[in-house]
């Protein structure tokens, strides 16, 4: 028996399952592609607004997709049950005869779920590990087209995460699997009172103590990742231009004057930084001088305990090249950081929780 997640509303329920459980197999296929079991009429009719929400495009310069989506027949869905990503869609109803992806989905339902999705109180719904590990598979299921249509884009952002974060997940897992760099950790947090973890192949590339500025370099590609920061008596002036202003003159003064480039592609929004507040900006950088350029993502965030402002920001330099995925591996990093005071509570919390189990 599945227990199925119910994601907006937050509720489980249990799931009958018809096909053979396989969950010992690994899942596997190419990172970027969601598998969508869906009919086609459904598809095309939806094929917009799923393509605006799960294969959201980054500058980088040119447009790079996080996710592609895959449709495939319900007839060749066994031959994809092992993928990483698989999207499941379909129409339920009475008046709508239990075939195709409608008939799959029925089959996994409880009746009294069955009601709500008929009812109009849930559309989507995830399962994590179905048929293989590390898999996630998320169902949309409505009576009608027009439904699901508004409501997929209504929660695009939402929907995006139910597959962006289990890949962060296991791309975190990966990068951290060997030869983490605990003793450059400890280094930071010595010296600095901040630390972050750090992949097995970064260097500590810069280091200006009096400046409060350090960075950390890993080539092939190029990629970077920086922290610094400030005293800051008002947090309110963290805003759009005043961040951009301190990541250009950090440009001039530790890259040559690499700067942010300021058009539509600068997407500016608050978010949750490694469990605070934090403006974000993600756009492109370039030098001029050196007809170089690529993609960036900074965080601005003010610490109230030491009274300062910090930023994390991380880049990437690979021309003519796949940069996402860096980028991604750069934002896991990069969300690890602490504060010395965050670390000693986290450390009190797991000794806490090894001798609770005792």
């Amino acid at each position: 028996m599945w227990k199925f997640f119910l994601v907006i509303a937050a509720t489980t329920a249990t799931l009958a399952l018809t096909i053979s459980c396989q969950r010992d197999v690994p899942s596997g296929g190419n990172e970027k592609e969601i598998i969508v079991i869906a009919d086609s009429a459904d598809y095309v009719f939806l094929k917009g607004e799923l393509s605006r929400a799960f294969e959201r495009e980054i500058p980088t310069p040119w447009p790079e997709k996080t996710f592609e989506l895959h449709q495939v027949p319900v007839s060749q869905m066994e031959k994809h049950l092992h993928h990483s990503q698989l999207l499941l869609i379909g129409m339920l109803g009475s008046a709508i005869p239990r075939s195709g992806a409608a008939g799959k989905i029925e089959a996994m339902l409880t009746p009294e779920l069955k009601a709500r999705i008929v009812n109009g109180q849930d559309y989507v719904l995830k399962k994590d590990d179905p048929w293989a590990k590390e898999q996630r598979l998320v169902v949309l299921a409505a009576t009608h087209r027009d439904t699901l249509k508004q409501r997929i884009l209504s929660h695009r952002y939402e929907l995006f995460e139910l597959f962006n974060q289990p890949l962060m997940e296991r791309t975190k897992t990966e990068m951290f699997s060997q030869f983490e760099q605990k003793h450059l950790e400890k280094t930071l947090l010595d010296k600095y009172d901040w630390t972050l973890r750090i992949q097995h192949d970064y260097q500590l590339y810069k280091e200006f103590p009096q400046e409060n500025f350090v960075m950390l370099r890993r080539a092939w590609p190029e990629r970077w990742l920086f922290a610094s920061w400030q005293n800051l008596d008002d947090p309110n002036r963290i805003t759009r231009d005043w961040v951009i202003e301190w990541r250009n003159r950090l440009g001039e003064r530790f890259y040559e004057n690499d700067r942010v480039v300021i058009n539509n592609d600068l997407i500016v929004r608050e978010v949750d930084f490694a469990g605070r507040w934090a403006l974000e900006l993600q756009g492109l950088w370039e030098n001029e001088s050196k007809a170089a350029g690529g993609p960036f993502k900074a965080w601005a965030f003010y610490d109230e305990q030491t009274r300062q402002a910090f930023l994390v920001d991380i880049a990437v330099f690979n021309p003519g090249k796949e940069k996402i995925r860096f980028l991604r591996q750069l934002e896991i990093m990069a969300r690890t950081f602490r504060m010395k005071d965050e670390r000693i509570t986290e450390r009190n919390r797991q000794i806490e929780s090894r001798l609770n189990k005792r």
